[in-house]
């Protein structure tokens, strides 16, 4: 896949537009040791969209969907929906 920044990808259609904090986040990911990989902090709406990039980027490189991470997906669409419920 291809990485833009924010200004590169406005007006494309279909690309993640990543800031430069998301573009530190996944470097650092990439980059260290795999005991290391959730140690940095970020809010939840950080969390969630780097989510979507990633399983997005895995999905376009493998070519392939993955029944496992569908079912994660309808959990967490589910947990979404009671937590909104009790707000």
């Amino acid at each position: 896949g291809t990485v833009f920044c924010q200004k590169c990808a406005t007006g494309l259609n279909g690309i993640a537009q990543l800031s430069s904090g998301m573009i530190k986040i996944i470097e650092y990911i990439i980059g260290c040791e795999a005991k290391k990989i959730f140690a940095f902090e970020a809010n939840q709406k950080t969390v969630n969209y780097l989510s979507r990039i990633s399983e997005g980027y895995i999905s376009v490189q493998l070519d392939r969907e993955f029944k496992t991470l569908d079912y994660l997906k309808k959990v967490r669409a589910l947990g979404e929906t009671v937590n909104a419920e009790k707000d």
